[in-house]
């Protein structure tokens, strides 16, 4: 197992709050830090916003550390990179969302790909609710999901998240050390999508999970070992 000085901190996705990283942080090597940031506020009608987020982030980080971005969290993750980049060592996205400056979340994706997030997601001006918990965790885990009424929470957020567009300096971006965890049978956020974000944002050390969306909670020992391999900063 590889250590470092380097912290290890998770930030989660939508709808889907830190407790989903339970068995991650239950499997995780002793010799290294490793903790879950939430960010506090995101099922309110308003929300912290995309820039309030990043803020957050930044001001909950003590020393430079290793950020794992599930999912919208990558958003977050490269908006931390135009405020505090000196406390990012290293960031590791899974299944993540990763704008490039400018661009919104969900550019990437075509309209058959956000019709079917419809079909598991209502919109409004104010809330993106998940419809059915047991068809929503479904879709998202994908194979391997045995579907718990308990476990994990999900919730319904603030649409404002899906509409901030990331700004921050793309030469300070790419100067920090980044991976890309793939996970090969994700319907939410598909194969072909990561890999347009890996080679857009040139990132060069990837990894390969057969998994959902939801690695963390169909596959969690997997997982934790391939983050304590390649956090190596």
């Amino acid at each position: 197992v590889k250590t470092s000085a380097s912290p290890v901190v998770v930030q989660h996705g939508m709808h889907l709050s830190v407790d989903g990283w339970r068995d991650v942080l239950g499997g995780w090597p002793q010799e290294r830090p490793l903790r879950t940031l939430a960010i506090p506020d995101r099922a309110t009608n308003e929300g912290p916003g995309l820039m309030k987020s990043a803020e957050f982030a930044c001001e909950s980080l003590t020393r430079p550390s290793v950020i794992v971005a599930h999912s919208y969290a990558g958003v977050i993750a490269n908006q931390m990179s135009g405020i505090c980049p000196e406390k990012m060592a290293q960031i590791i996205y899974v299944a993540a969302l990763v704008p490039q400056p400018g661009e919104g979340p969900f550019d990437q994706f075509s309209q058959t790909e956000i019709k079917a997030m419809g079909r598991y997601i209502s919109y409004d001006k104010k809330w993106a609710t998940p419809k059915n918990r047991e068809a929503f965790l479904g879709h998202s885990a994908g194979a391997g999901y045995k579907f718990d009424p308990l476990w994990p929470q999900i919730y319904a957020e603030s649409a404002m998240i899906g509409v901030e567009r990331p700004k921050f300096d793309l030469s300070v971006w790419l100067s920090i050390p980044k991976a890309y965890v793939y996970t090969s049978l994700d319907q939410v956020v598909s194969p072909l999508i990561q890999h347009a974000y890996v080679k857009k944002g040139r990132i060069e050390f990837t990894r390969d999970l057969p998994a959902g969306h939801l690695p963390m909670i169909t596959h969690p020992k997997e997982l934790a070992q391939i983050l304590s391999d390649v956090a190596t900063l």
